[in-house]
């Protein structure tokens, strides 16, 4: 996992495995959260982009495709948008 300090490290490991519960996949976009590759110059986040699918390299992605956002991977799987037209 890429992080510096050591409770850097910590929150990432932490953010990528609450990512992969929700059901993202890693990532080789150094900056986004869900990478376990190093090398990104800025803070870490769930990144709003189409980021390619892998661990080290391009993979394809489980559910189809080459690219994942995983900040909307992370919306979608714990803010639900509930149909308006359900009654429940």
């Amino acid at each position: 996992m890429a992080g510096t300090g050591t409770t850097q490290s910590t929150c990432d490991v932490i953010a990528f495995t609450l990512g992969a519960i929700a059901g993202a996949e890693p990532t080789i976009e150094p900056c986004d959260l869900m990478s376990q590759l190093a090398g990104c110059a800025t803070e870490r986040t769930f990144m709003d982009v189409a980021a390619t699918c892998g661990d080290t390299s391009a993979t394809l992605c489980r559910c189809g495709g080459t690219t994942q956002n995983s900040l909307r991977k992370m919306y979608s799987s714990l803010f639900p948008v509930c149909d308006s037209d359900d009654p429940d």
